[in-house]
């Protein structure tokens, strides 16, 4: 424990030390995660700044009412599910496939769906 002691101090938690450790990594953004142990290479930066950019677009659609739908890992599947909804829906390309997002805000909040308070529409462009 000698060098723990050096490093952090005499009487230091290491629980806490650690636990906080851990509080920063998840809370830092992917391109942070990628250099977390050393230099990334620009491919490894790349694609940590479009996961971002994904993260930051999900945010956005949740922000503004929109529920998630289904995800999809190919074309043919999203096409093949696109013929059948009926739902107006919003759908993005990430890493993995597809991920939809329904535009309609049917929600299943009592108060939404028997004619209380509803949010105000966004004509904002939502990408």
């Amino acid at each position: 424990m000698g060098d723990f002691e050096d490093v952090f101090g005499a009487g230091a938690d290491a629980v806490d030390i650690i636990d906080g450790y851990s509080r920063q990594y998840e809370r830092a953004s992917a391109r942070e995660k990628a250099n977390w142990w050393g230099r990334a290479t620009e491919e490894e930066l790349e694609a940590a700044d479009s996961d971002d950019e994904l993260d930051a677009w999900r945010r956005s659609m949740l922000s503004r009412g929109y529920t998630r739908g289904p995800r999809f890992s190919t074309y043919a599947e999203l096409s093949a599910w696109d013929r059948e909804n009926k739902r107006p829906h919003i759908r993005r390309r990430n890493g993995n496939g597809f991920e939809v997002f329904f535009t309609d805000r049917i929600s299943s909040d009592p108060l939404q769906s028997e004619g209380g308070p509803k949010k105000a529409d966004d004509d904002e462009i939502p990408f």
